[in-house]
């Protein structure tokens, strides 16, 4: 008899705990914070275009140098033959122009960093076809001049370079255009005592990519291992403390000549092509360094390969680039800025 009697207890109060357990992971699943992961669906970009620049140009560095409230616009080719040294200048706040002192020698396929106040321009080729420079000049934005810092230990178009504490990183690239040769090594400049260190070299070698750093560690991202260039998924993790590398998700589109910019939670990975056959992409993709995702963000109004980008005041700024395949010839002098809504 108390066999059956506590069996059919159990079998009266079983229902309630299983409604209680089904309420309490309900409850739980609502508590989540929703800024504990990134969204599902798409990432919203608001973009307007702004007021364009004087020489339309391509092949620009992909980080556009932000100093002193001002945007910073550094050489490129103007089609598939010319290259320029002009340096041109844009205050957000007034959406207006100005130039600067042109770079003492013209270079495409360049980088350009900033450091206490300072635009380090590393690399490039001075003309469409050549050997890669290994060349470091300074802009110095107060008294309107240029300077030379130590050389690159090797000369590189179409390489990566971000800035962290002072420090600017470059990686990968190429040695001359047209080329076979993929550089995978990595070096650090520390303009504090004009010097350079090699670190560990690229676990995926490429050129034409783009790179940006969040929360201290680097993003390598896209880019292309041969020519004729074909767009790579690629995103690799650089852990500056600890020099090492590590692979990660990859694009949703493999992409080469793209830009990207970064904040703590986010690289945006901007434009770009898939082939060389390919006009400048539209395409922009959001990468959650702290879960190792990607969603698509909204595409931008303007097609581009090879542009610019950085991010000033919470937005995101585009700049330049070329909308044509091969060979190039038709460059974009566009600006467009784009607002994020989480």
């Amino acid at each position: 008899m108390f066999k059956i009697n506590r069996l059919a207890h159990l079998l009266l109060i079983l229902p309630l705990l299983l409604n209680c357990y089904s309420c309490s992971k309900e409850e739980s699943e609502n508590n989540t914070d929703p800024g504990d992961n990134p969204p599902t669906q798409k990432f919203e970009i608001s973009w307007s275009e702004k007021s364009g620049f004087s020489t339309s140009r391509g092949f620009l560095p992909t980080n556009a140098c932000v100093l002193n409230d001002s945007i910073y616009i550094i050489g490129g080719a103007t089609d598939d033959v010319n290259v320029t040294g002009t340096i041109e200048i844009y205050d957000p706040q007034t959406d207006t122009w100005s130039n600067g002192q042109t770079m003492p020698q013209n270079r495409w396929g360049h980088s350009a960093s900033v450091v206490n106040g300072k635009i380090y321009v590393m690399g490039g080729c001075k003309s469409t076809a050549g050997p890669a420079l290994n060349s470091t000049i300074v802009y110095d934005p107060g008294t309107n001049s240029w300077d030379t810092a130590s050389n690159m230990p090797v000369g590189r178009i179409g390489f990566a370079a971000c800035v962290v504490n002072n420090k600017i990183y470059v990686i990968g690239g190429c040695g001359e255009e047209p080329t076979e040769t993929i550089i995978e090594t990595t070096h650090v400049y520390d303009p504090s005592n004009d010097s350079w260190s090699v670190l560990s070299p690229l676990p995926r070698p490429r050129a034409y990519l783009t790179a940006s750093a969040s929360n201290e560690k680097i993003y390598a991202v896209g880019g292309a291992n041969s020519s004729p260039w074909y767009g790579l998924p690629y995103i690799d993790e650089y852990d500056i403390a600890s020099d090492t590398w590590t692979i990660k998700s990859n694009l949703k589109k493999g992409r080469w000549a793209l830009s990207s910019c970064a904040t703590d939670e986010h690289v945006f990975c901007i434009g770009g092509m898939q082939s060389p056959q390919n006009d400048g992409g539209f395409t922009v993709e959001v990468y959650f360094p702290g879960q190792d995702s990607l969603i698509s963000g909204t595409s931008m109004s303007n097609a581009r390969s090879a542009l610019s980008s950085c991010i000033y005041q919470g937005k995101i700024y585009t700049f330049g680039g070329c909308t044509s395949p091969y060979p190039w010839a038709q460059v974009s002098n566009k600006t467009e800025v784009g607002i994020w809504m989480e």
